[in-house]
């Protein structure tokens, strides 16, 4: 059955518009996604619970038939602009399940202490997967299923791993798993010469004002930074990421 929602008032939609806080996406156990492909790739995951589509692409869809074994909400032009966070929005949404995280210590993964912004752990996110570091262990950062993290990283938040940390917890795996740590750092050595010595290592970033905070630091065998030119003294903490995880990357594989 499909039903038809028209007025901004509706329950389903309030709680909708109240998915871009971390609160209410845990109250609720479900995070809002917008766009075609997203929505359609975590449908066939089986992720999506209820998808919002508009009368538009209703007769595209014949009715709908495309998400048949989930909810199917009718919105009108007025609750799809109400809804969206885009400027433009494609006139298909989706309420989705919170993935269950996989992480394991198996292989080279990212700790970010304190990053902030949801546009940057979008981009870190989606870099880490481009680059094979898709286990990231999260200290004191921004939620990752925001609205503005999972648009970031063009929907690659719902293919990684994330273990939500303390520093404590953090030194523990470390002795346990007998992993390096190696920061990311102005003053550390170049990451275009450094080679890892561990088959297993993290690489931490830190907070996009502070950086690594001191508590981090001390776990870290190593520091490591990038070489710039023409007096430019940081650049933005998703595009270090960027840069670190490719050299990183290359060089471990013959680990």
């Amino acid at each position: 059955m499909i039903n038809k929602i028209t007025s901004t008032s509706n329950n389903l939609i309030k709680q909708i518009t109240k998915l871009d806080t971390t609160k209410h996406i845990l109250e609720l156990g479900m995070c809002f996604v917008e766009g075609e492909k997203l929505v359609w790739e975590l449908y066939e995951n089986g992720l999506v619970d209820t998808v919002l589509i508009t009368e538009k692409k209703q007769e595209e869809y014949n009715h709908a038939l495309k998400f048949k074994d989930c909810n199917v909400i009718v919105v009108n032009e007025i609750v799809s602009n109400k809804i969206s966070q885009t400027k433009t929005n494609a006139g298909v949404f989706a309420l989705c399940k919170l993935p269950v995280s996989n992480f394991t210590f198996d292989k080279p993964f990212l700790v970010l202490d304190g990053i902030q912004d949801p546009s940057n752990l979008g981009s870190i996110i989606r870099s880490a997967i481009a680059f094979d570091f898709n286990n990231i262990v999260l200290l004191n950062c921004c939620y990752p299923y925001l609205p503005k993290v999972i648009r970031s990283s063009m929907g690659y938040v719902f293919k990684t791993n994330f273990l939500y940390s303390s520093v404590k917890e953090l030194e523990e795996c470390q002795n346990k798993y007998e992993f390096d740590l190696y920061c990311a750092d102005m003053n550390g050595e170049d990451v275009a010469t450094f080679s890892p010595k561990a088959k297993l290592f993290g690489i931490v970033l830190g907070n996009e004002g502070k950086g690594v905070s001191n508590d981090v630091k001390v776990l870290c065998k190593n520091t490591i930074s990038i070489a710039m030119q023409n007096g430019v003294e940081s650049l933005n903490v998703g595009v270090s990421a960027s840069i670190i995880m490719y050299q990183l990357n290359e060089k471990s594989r013959g680990l």
